[in-house]
């Protein structure tokens, strides 16, 4: 592809990448440059947007040392404008590949917490020089940010930065929920005029997922909606770090810092204006500078106003490093808890809904009506056959006749005028059968519609109550497997402590229980303070001396926990004790896979109790539906027919 970048006519070349918009090409001859070719043409407020860029480029040069912003708008044959000229940037990865514990350990080994502070400082700072110059990145988001190797940081998608010049403002037209602030979330970004203080709340996103491990401020709440916990200003990290121990707490920054994260995620209206760009960068880089390597472990960066390494805290709790160590000869875990995972189907479980209540059930409206019309028809009765009474009444009056005349001796006329009078009174019997029969069959039916409506509150009730049994046991398996899943970290926790502890013959554990830590000849690193610290920790033998138990008491370097370790072993030596091999690094990782694979089969059996739960209550809600519905249309009928029949009644009647 050939283009005129407004100098010359320059051939692109190889394909770097591609997003949702255009393609990133390589300039034949120019290695420092990149083009930005659009997939079509942009419409004229993009080109109109991309021409203002360029001139402000040229105002002020130094927004291209932060960003791959246009320095030359790139134009086809017949002069359309198909794009723009940009620098390279060489050997940059997505950030989130520094913030990413897992991520980190690959990417960028020999990373520490202190290069992901000054990688925040020099984000901050990258955003305080494009906000000198009015300009508002609009779409923050980690997709947009690259670091390099040695940790500097740049913005690329420049073009879509919300630019203000000659009077008329640019606007960015996108965003993304995780970065937006409260009082813009649900907004329509294509018409919505944004400022540095809105920059400010995305920022204060990214650089918290730099310094906490990449770690989103908002975690959603129960429902695990981030758009509703940022509007609402749910700051819940604190409260998420409590409860997961394997996240980095709040107390680990400064306070000036925590503050200013408060003030940056806090209501807007309370707290006022957030804290700018060249702020953050102060009180990064002096987070930064004050860190101080840990003794146990090199790699580990530690406040000086901690007393205790929380790296070594978190290690020393789940045998999990979000740091590679120094030694590479030792086994370092990059197994997961995977409480982030475990809290996510929580969330799909509570955001999952079950089958309706038994108390929720509505009873039609108009059932009051209908079986007050079923009542009274059935106690009106059906309509008296006037004719056939008149009928029995004169087989009544035979019959009494035949019986005077049989008192009598007439008994040839009195038995004639019986037959006569039973027949007649038979016969109306039946004439009044015959002609009530339509009216009994109505009212048969109206009772028994009477008594299915009477009937439907309950059938619904105790089809509500078996379809929440059903649910209840759903729940409780639901739980019993997340507890499984928890109970994965203190299994694995065992088995790392069964490996690698050190294991003491118990031929010898009496003599070395007899050898007081106070009395003996310990090693010379050993000074009065730290003897008086092993006894103050309850360590007052020399079997009391193992590693674990060591790691993280004041004062105790690395240096110093080898040396003790060491002076217990030779003890057991001397006297005679039998100590098993160093474990090898790969029976730790066999632990870990072990965990990883039951923790996964976990997730997935959860995963299918959710969908379980899912088609359970859409089976049941059409279950209780359709009762409800015949429900509805037996009270419906109930009512009009019970209406119609006492009507037509009382005109018989009457």
């Amino acid at each position: 592809m050939r283009l005129h970048d407004g100098r010359q006519w320059i051939r692109l070349t190889d394909e770097i990448g591609r997003g949702g918009e255009g393609t990133v090409l390589a300039v034949e001859g120019q290695p420092d440059r990149v083009a930005k070719v659009y997939a079509s043409a942009p419409d004229p407020e993009r080109c109109e947007k991309l021409r203002c860029m360029v001139a402000l480029l040229q105002e002020a040069p130094t927004l291209g040392e932060h960003c791959a912003w246009p320095e030359r708008l790139l134009t086809d044959d017949t002069g359309q404008l198909r794009g723009f000229l940009m620098r390279r940037l060489h050997d940059q990865r997505p950030v989130h590949e520094l913030y990413s514990p897992e991520e980190r350990k690959r990417t960028y080994p020999k990373a520490s917490w202190e290069t992901l502070a000054r990688a925040a400082a020099g984000c901050a700072r990258m955003f305080a020089a494009l906000h000198d110059h009015g300009v508002v990145v609009g779409d923050v988001n980690e997709r947009n940010v690259l670091v390099a190797g040695d940790g500097s940081l740049q913005l690329v998608d420049c073009d879509s930065f919300q630019i203000a010049l000659e009077g008329r403002t640019y606007l960015t037209g996108v965003g993304v929920v995780d970065y937006t602030p409260p009082e813009l979330q649900g907004a329509d970004f294509r018409t919505v005029v944004r400022n540095e203080n809105h920059d400010r709340f995305g920022l204060a996103v990214l650089l918290f997922k730099l310094v906490f491990m990449g770690r989103h401020p908002f975690s959603g709440g129960a429902t695990g909606d981030m758009a509703a916990a940022i509007a609402a200003c749910q700051y819940d990290y604190p409260d998420v770090a409590q409860r997961l121990k394997h996240l980095l707490p709040m107390a680990a920054v400064p306070g000036s810092l925590r503050a200013l994260f408060e003030q940056a995620f806090g209501d807007p209206e309370e707290q006022g204006d957030r804290p700018d760009a060249h702020t953050w960068a102060v009180e990064l880089d002096a987070m930064a500078t004050a860190l101080e390597p840990c003794a146990i472990d090199g790699m580990h960066r530690v406040p000086p106003t901690l007393s205790r390494c929380p790296w070594c805290l978190i290690e020393a709790t789940l045998h999990y490093a979000y740091f590679l160590r120094e030694d590479g000869d030792r086994y370092v875990s990059t197994w997961s808890p995977r409480a982030e995972q475990l809290q996510w189907l929580r969330t799909s479980m509570t955001c999952t809904a079950g089958p309706p209540e038994p108390s929720s059930l509505q009873a039609p409206e108009n059932i009051d009506r209908a079986v007050q019309m079923a009542r009274r028809v059935a106690n009106l009765g059906p309509p008296p056959h006037r004719d056939s009474w008149h009928v029995r009444v004169v087989g009544n009056l035979a019959v009494l006749g035949a019986t005077a005349l049989w008192s009598l001796g007439e008994q040839r006329p009195a038995t004639a005028l019986a037959v006569a009078g039973l027949s007649l009174w038979g016969m109306g019997s039946a004439w009044s059968w015959w002609a009530r029969r339509p009216w009994l069959d109505r009212l048969a039916a109206m009772e028994q519609l009477h008594g299915a409506v009477l009937s439907g509150a309950d059938a619904w009730l105790a089809e509500a109550h078996q379809r929440r049994i059903r649910d209840r046991q759903l729940l409780a398996a639901f739980e019993e497997l997340c507890e499984r899943h928890d109970a994965i970290v203190r299994y694995r926790l065992g088995e790392w402590d069964r490996l690698s502890a050190d294991a003491i013959d118990d031929a010898i554990r009496p003599q070395l229980e007899a050898t007081s830590v106070e009395d003996a000849d310990l090693p010379t690193v050993i000074t009065a303070e730290r003897r008086r610290t092993l006894l103050i920790r309850g360590l007052v033998s020399a079997a009391d001396i193992e590693r674990h138990r060591l790691v993280g008491l004041p004062g105790l370097t690395a240096p110093v926990i080898d040396a003790l370790v060491q002076w217990r072993q030779s003890l057991e030596t001397q006297l005679g004790g039998r100590r098993r091999p160093h474990p090898k690094p790969e029976q730790f990782a066999a632990i870990d896979l072990n965990c990883t694979v039951m923790q996964t089969e976990l997730e997935d059996q959860l995963a299918a109790v959710i969908a379980e739960r899912q088609a359970a209550a859409q089976v049941a809600q059409a279950a209780l539906d359709a009762i409800l519905l015949a429900y509805c249309e037996n009270t419906d009928t109930l009512a009009n027919e019970g209406e119609n029949l006492w009507r037509a009644l009382r005109h018989y009647s009457s």
